[in-house]
């Protein structure tokens, strides 16, 4: 069977767990618990499934490898690097108007989880589980596939499991920066480090804000915000695009060091001819159950 198409099934079954644990879970008020348990069970069970059905061990399916020190500190630059590229897609899309509820629950989950308990469960728990679904089980299907290709299609999927237009383009645009990094080392290790690096920061930000500013000056920043004129919004968004362009001249080139030492660590030649093609139907039942989840 076609590696790609495997891993548009894998993605198709697990959208249909996810609708299985949201009915599960339908009484669990505790917003806190629930997040908890949509993280563990709604991630980690279709993984270990997949791993059992493609007769791997885990840790062969999602690239789970002993990471090399020296990149271990080159994905916490990446982390930080991607994210001034993702607020720019973040700015635009703003202005779509789209349903802000999903980000105002994960804001509200931040605020009501403090310290080191939040940050373990903002930060650790989707690192991990998210990026074993997307880019450990999912990923490894496109192996024969053209690197570009494969992390456009990563990203995709990314986006698509936040299940919300408004998360859909950030998302989207970091899963498949953070996907580059995985072809490149065939390590989702690096990636983990990296999407905890982004989550942190926001978990940091979030509650730096709180705490600066009480309830009533939070809701009329979020309404100013809301209400950028034309010329406010073209400014902000050259000033955005600028500080994403330099970061982003710096993510590759600190990329360019995964390339040369995992080339020589023999981890992975995201350079090795790559002909695979992607299962275009099975990509479209993905695609249009991911919108039709977003619309729910």
């Amino acid at each position: 069977m076609n590696t790609t198409k495997q891993a548009h099934i894998f993605i198709i079954g697990w959208m249909v767990w996810q609708l299985a644990v949201s009915l599960m879970f339908i009484n669990v008020e505790n917003f806190t618990v629930l997040f908890i348990l949509s993280q563990m069970v709604g991630n980690i069970v279709p993984v270990l499934f997949a791993a059992s059905v493609a007769r791997r061990s885990g840790f062969q399916l999602i690239a789970w490898k002993k990471p090399d020190r020296t990149l271990v500190f080159n994905a916490v630059i990446l982390g930080f690097l991607i994210q001034p590229f993702g607020s720019l897609v973040s700015f635009i899309t703003h202005s779509f108007g789209f349903d802000e509820r999903a980000v105002e629950s994960i804001a509200e989950l931040i605020n009501t989880n403090t310290g080191m308990s939040g940050l373990i469960l903002i930060a650790v728990l989707p690192a991990i589980t998210e990026e074993l679904v997307s880019r450990g089980a999912f990923l490894s299907g496109y192996r024969d596939v053209a690197p570009v290709k494969a992390a456009v299609m990563s990203g995709l999927i990314f986006g698509l499991m936040h299940m919300n237009f408004r998360q859909f383009f950030y998302a989207f645009t970091l899963g498949a920066l953070i996907s580059i990094v995985v072809i490149y080392s065939g390590n989702i290790i690096y990636a983990i480090i990296m999407h905890f690096v982004v989550n942190t920061t926001q978990f940091t930000l979030v509650q730096g804000t709180a705490l600066l500013l009480d309830e009533s000056s939070l809701a009329a920043e979020a309404a100013n915000a809301a209400q950028l004129t034309g010329v406010e919004f073209f400014i902000g968004g050259v000033m955005l695009l600028g500080f994403a362009g330099v970061t982003m001249w710096f993510y590759f080139k600190v990329l360019q060091r995964f390339e040369a030492r995992c080339n020589l660590l023999e981890l992975g030649r995201a350079g090795a001819p790559r002909e695979g093609k992607i299962h275009l139907p099975t990509l479209a039942v993905v695609v249009v159950l991911g919108i039709l989840f977003m619309l729910l």
